[in-house]
């Protein structure tokens, strides 16, 4: 706890850098992401913050180098078992409580994502952000709303879309078009 600032701060043993600071009012609406490569990392970091947070994600859509390579990321899409491991162990270790869920891009095979949302859902994840672009795809290019369609009566957990939904007139344009229990703002 830092006094002075009131803020619950997490410093990096190794680095001694601060990486995580939340404060208590925050703790129900806090969704802690995490960025893991496998289950027994995730589940160490998750029980860390655990008393802090009022759930965990697991990012599995984040395109760029380093987590990528380093197995975590997009790179989960390419190893749904890794993936169904990392969802599964969360759930196992992690207080009843606390909410896991996980966030993955569209594939271009709708029935990989299918196959994979499927996956995410029977591991455990009690809802799963999905965003609207393949993983080689660039912020500049449009995210591809219409897909939406062709996958999201595929599971019976909530399905959070995300890509381009930026302002309450573009949220009311995709609900319009496409539908989705819920929508993620990101980049914006």
């Amino acid at each position: 706890i830092n006094p002075p600032c009131g803020t619950i701060d997490y410093v990096s043993t190794r680095e001694k850098v601060l990486v995580f600071s939340t404060i208590p009012e925050e703790k129900e609406k806090l969704v802690f992401q995490l960025g893991t490569a496998d289950g027994p990392t995730a589940v160490r970091a998750a029980l860390a913050v655990a008393q802090d947070v009022g759930a965990v994600d697991v990012n599995m859509g984040c395109p760029k180098s380093f987590s990528v390579k380093g197995g975590m990321g997009a790179a989960l899409i390419k190893t749904p078992e890794v993936a169904a491991d990392i969802v599964k162990s969360l759930r196992r270790e992690l207080p009843a409580h606390i909410p896991v869920t996980c966030k993955t891009r569209m594939q271009p095979d709708d029935q990989k994502t299918i196959e994979f949302l499927q996956l995410m859902e029977k591991s455990g994840a009690c809802a799963i952000g999905l965003h609207m672009r393949f993983t080689p795809d660039r912020p500049s290019q449009p995210a591809r709303w219409g897909l939406l369609n062709n996958v999201k009566h595929s599971v019976s957990v909530p399905l959070i879309a995300n890509g381009d939904i930026f302002t309450a007139e573009k949220a009311r344009e995709f609900q319009a078009m496409v539908g989705a229990d819920s929508l993620m703002v990101a980049r914006g």
